[in-house]
């Protein structure tokens, strides 16, 4: 895997903590699931952080757990596993898939919001795709970071279906 390196300064990554929501252990009790690839990691880590930050400043009281997979391919595999295994209220998949000069990118991205798709109807769980597709690397950095603030968005959707879903329940 080609590792790049970018400029930090306008990402989210004050979040001391992320590696206490790697504990697989806690995963079971967890109700947010986020399902992450280790590529294009910083970019990542800020949707990320901005969206614990979000969580927390929302003062909702839903725990989160994070599980790392290689690539955005993988993110389907263990969506699935994650609800078969530990049936979490909610699951946030992030990655980040920049175009490069094959249409790689496009399958990439298809097959993974279809199957996205697919397996939130399947098993009634509430995906969020949090996984970035740009033309380049600095629309990623501007998405992931402070000028959209993607990882707010991802969060006040979550906290919106997360809401929903336990009014329908109730019905």
């Amino acid at each position: 895997m080609k590792k790049n390196t970018i400029p930090t300064n306008n990402l989210f990554l004050e979040l001391d903590d992320i590696e206490d929501f790697k504990d697989l252990s806690k995963l079971s009790s967890r109700d947010i699931v986020i399902i992450t690839t280790k590529y294009h990691q910083e970019i990542n880590d800020s949707l990320i952080a901005d969206f614990i930050t979000t969580i927390k400043s929302e003062n909702m009281h839903y725990s989160v757990g994070i599980l790392e997979v290689p690539g955005a391919f993988e993110l389907v595999y263990a969506m699935k596993k994650v609800i078969d295994k530990f049936s979490p209220k909610l699951i946030l998949a992030v990655g980040c898939i920049i175009k490069g000069d094959t249409k790689h990118d496009e399958y990439l991205s298809n097959s993974i919001i279809n199957n996205m798709h697919s397996i939130s109807h399947e098993r009634m769980t509430p995906i969020i795709n949090g996984v970035l597709t740009t033309n380049n690397l600095d629309q990623a950095i501007e998405r992931a970071g402070k000028k959209y603030r993607k990882g707010k968005e991802f969060a006040l959707t979550s906290i919106e279906m997360l809401s929903l879903t336990e009014s329908l329940d109730k019905q």
